[in-house]
Order: C-alpha cells, then structure tokens, then sequence
C-alpha cells in the first residue's frame, strides 16, 4: 500500500514537471514555425520586387505588395511593410527593405522579420520615398 503511494506521488511529480517542458517546447516550435514561414513569405515577395523593372521600384508599388493566403492565414494579425531609400553604404543603388510583423498567441506584436536587398535605381528615378 505504501509501495503505491509513494509511486503515485512519485509519478505526480513526474508529470508535473514534464508538462510544462512540453507546454514550452510545442510553444518554441510554433514560433519558430511562424518565424520560418515570415522568412520564406519575404523571400516570395522579395523575389517579385525583384521582378519589376527598375522603373517600376517605387514606393507606391511597394506599398501594393499583399501577404499570400497561406501567410496570412498562419500569421494573426499580420502586417507587410516595405521601404525604399537610397543607401549611403552603397551608393547608386536602391535599398528596399520589407519588414513583417504578426501577433503571437498571447497576442503580443513579435519582433518583425525583415529582408533587405539592394537594387540599381532607374535611370531618372528619384528614390526617396
């Protein structure tokens, strides 16, 4: 009889302890699942920026970029924003810089994944947003 209490307290405390371990690490990796799928959503939308003519860089097209379904549909709250300036660093290119932002599940803003790439301005363009 004791035998078996002492293993139920015992396998009490195990399971006390163990469930907060899991509660955390299905938390780690839904973040880092959500971090995966930011990262791989600029990319896309990199990739199209990157498809425009030159001519075609400006901050109003920027601003038209829209979250795939698939994106939206995982990151709460999401919120794509892109910018455009001449780069001090690099003269004579464009530096474009897109930046996404989702609520996590306690539905707190997480610091934004962001993607920067660099570009060669049209031949009259003015890149100061």
């Amino acid at each position: 009889m004791i035998e078996m209490l002492v293993g139920t307290i015992l396998l009490g405390a195990f399971i006390a302890g163990v469930l907060p371990v899991v509660a955390w690490i299905r938390t780690s990796q839904h973040t880092t699942e959500q971090q995966r799928i930011a990262a791989l959503e600029l990319a896309n939308q990199m990739e199209r920026v990157a498809a425009l003519s030159a001519a075609r860089r400006t901050s109003e097209e920027l601003n038209q970029l829209k979250l795939s379904p698939e994106a939206s549909e995982v990151l709460d709250d999401a919120a794509l924003s892109a910018s455009i300036q001449t780069s001090d660093a690099f003269p004579g290119l464009q530096q474009i810089q897109l930046s996404l932002t989702w609520s996590n599940e306690a539905r707190q803003r997480v610091k934004p994944v962001q993607l920067t790439a660099w570009f060669k301005p049209a031949a009259n363009s003015n890149a100061t947003p």
